[in-house]
């Protein structure tokens, strides 16, 4: 009896176990749930319009160097290759080598889209068109990585990031990876699809001549004047110093028409023609948040507002979907998020500074003072919140244990830390910034525009002041040496800085955002209603509250990458 209860057992396990392996998975799990499941993967590589034969086909999980699967292309340049899916993250291609007919030629690189780990196709092709794709989508999101040649992608920080690659991707290119979308899709303009097609036409004259790639090497150089070293490091050139060599690319890619196929509709070179012009701008404003005064994302990338008017938190989805509203009991304005995702907001009517959890609970409300304001979290998880009222700035613990207090200008409003853990305040009343050391040392108080309002580091360590009624922005050094002095919009607010150093600022007065070089050159204006905070997601998407109402607006397709932050305080996406 006991044998044929074991028997019975053992058939049961049995039909699991093969019922679970056919699925993919010995969890039972299906390949589109994003588990590990072993899989093939099939398809081409072609460059010009003949096959290549022989390349290293290279599957990679974005920010892992390490391939999980590789095969070799046949004489028609097809391949297929079996690998466990990771079951999470951005997969992408590489085909590296191989001949397109002229022989072995080494200068071949490649790059094709793959998707989210989960949710990948089954096939894809690897061409100079897919190549420029991906070069210029991974270069707007800030992921394109380019050490001495070897070019490789990051990952964007986490999957709503993910999910707008990919979107993008298939918004661009079909799946076969062969045709640009039609440009009455609104996401290619013109001179987009322009740009895509010369730099595939480029790519395709060293693909199908190595003795060509030289050429193309010196036409595609660096800003340094230094030449490229291999396809992929030519498109890296191409989208980063596109204003110095872009008609030479033209001028090199316009003959290979009848050979690839990439149609471009003049023989010279369009006006304000550039490689790197990503998506068209597309705004959407969300009904969401009242009189917004602070913005943040959580690390899920999830938007939160402080609402002044609102005396409220609001939570908001990448997509804009509203998640939850907390009630702060009076103006809220200051917001930070911890590295538990934590969220901490100043409570100008009170005296406090208050913590919620994600989910809305109140933690512990710390007393700070008259009108507290702006708050930061340093490397070491302690807050820094400002009292308005009191001219000065107090530090706590994570716990809530009370550090120091330490005086700064007079009617201080925000507040930002650098990458030495210096304190830097915004002092309204005084003209001027205040920079504290770590341990609350005042290292100088340094003159700016008039109500200096809030702040933000460049990559170089500089410092970006918004100077609320002087309608500029002034730039500091880390010593509080002034570099220069911007004009801005109408009432500037927040500004915040994107991954290739440009400037971002929300203007109060005349609902617009600024963008400006890191050098202060006035790059471009956008609509907004009322911007006060603006920030910018790891998509490289520009958020910005309305501080002359309700709304949140997103706006997408115009930075360069996420927005930079000096130090590993708050939790970034």
């Amino acid at each position: 009896m006991k044998f044929g209860i074991l028997k019975l057992f053992i058939v049961f396990v049995l039909a699991i176990f093969v019922s679970c392996t056919k699925s993919g998975s010995l969890m039972g799990s299906t390949a589109g749930s994003g588990t590990n499941f072993s899989g093939n993967l099939s398809g081409s590589v072609s460059g010009g319009l003949s096959p290549i034969a022989g390349a290293l086909v290279s599957l990679f999980v974005a920010g892992n160097s390490t391939p999980i699967a590789s095969a070799t292309s046949t004489a028609n340049g097809s391949f297929t290759l079996s690998y466990n899916n990771p079951g999470s993250g951005l997969l992408y291609l590489s085909a590296t080598g191989g001949n397109a007919g002229s022989g072995t030629n080494s200068n071949i690189q490649l790059m094709a889209l793959l998707g989210a780990a989960g949710s990948a196709p089954s096939s894809v092709n690897v061409n100079e068109l897919s190549t420029s794709t991906v070069a210029t989508l991974a270069t707007n999101f800030g992921i394109f990585s380019d050490s001495n040649g070897t070019v490789t992608l990051s990952s964007p920080k986490n999957a709503a990031g993910i999910g707008n690659f990919v979107a993008q991707y298939g918004n661009l290119i079909t799946s076969a990876g062969t045709t640009l979308i039609n440009s009455g899709n609104s996401n290619v303009t013109a001179s987009m699809k322009n740009a895509l097609y010369t730099m595939a036409n480029a790519m395709s004259t060293c693909i199908e001549n190595s003795s060509a790639c030289n050429t193309l090497f010196i036409d595609a150089a660096a800003s340094s004047g230094s030449s490229a070293v291999n396809l992929l490091d030519a498109a890296n050139n191409m989208l980063n110093n596109s204003s110095a060599i872009a008609s030479g690319i033209y001028t090199l890619a316009f003959p290979m028409n009848s050979n690839t196929g990439w149609t471009l509709t003049s023989s010279s070179l369009p006006g304000g023609f550039t490689f790197n012009n990503g998506l068209a701008a597309t705004s959407t404003t969300f009904s969401i948040g009242n009189a917004s005064y602070g913005l943040a994302f959580d690390a899920s990338g999830n938007i939160w507002l402080s609402n002044y008017s609102g005396q409220s938190l609001t939570q908001s989805s990448p997509s804009g979907a509203l998640l939850q509203t907390i009630s702060v009991g009076t103006n809220a304005v200051g917001l930070a998020i911890d590295s538990s995702g934590n969220v901490w907001v100043g409570r100008y009517g009170s005296t406090d500074i208050r913590q919620y959890s994600s989910s809305g609970s109140i933690l512990q409300d710390l007393t700070v003072g008259g009108h507290p304001y702006g708050i930061a979290i340093d490397s070491s998880g302690n807050v820094w919140a400002v009292s308005s009222s009191n001219n000065n700035v107090t530090e706590f613990s994570a716990s809530g244990t009370t550090l120091g207090t330490f005086p700064t200008g007079s009617a201080p409003a925000e507040l930002a830390i650098d990458a030495s853990g210096n304190v830097w305040i915004g002092n309204t009343g005084s003209a001027n910034v205040t920079k504290l050391s770590s341990s609350g040392v005042n290292l100088g108080n340094f003159t700016v525009g008039t109500d200096p309002y809030s702040l933000a580091f460049d990559q170089s360590g500089n410092v970006w002041v918004s100077n609320y009624l002087s309608a500029n922005e002034t730039k500091l050094n880390s010593m509080g040496t002034t570099l220069g002095t911007f004009s801005s919009c109408t009432e500037p607010f927040t500004p915040a800085i994107d991954a290739a150093g440009n400037v971002w600022v929300g203007c109060f007065g005349s609902s617009l955002v600024d963008e400006f070089s890191p050098s202060g050159t006035k790059l471009a204006t956008y609509s907004s209603s009322r911007a006060t905070p603006v920030g910018i997601d790891s998509s490289g998407n520009v958020w910005s509250g309305n501080n002359g109402g309700v709304g949140l607006t997103e706006v997408t397709g115009i930075t360069t990458g996420p927005q930079f932050f000096p130090y590993s305080g708050p939790v970034w996406p």
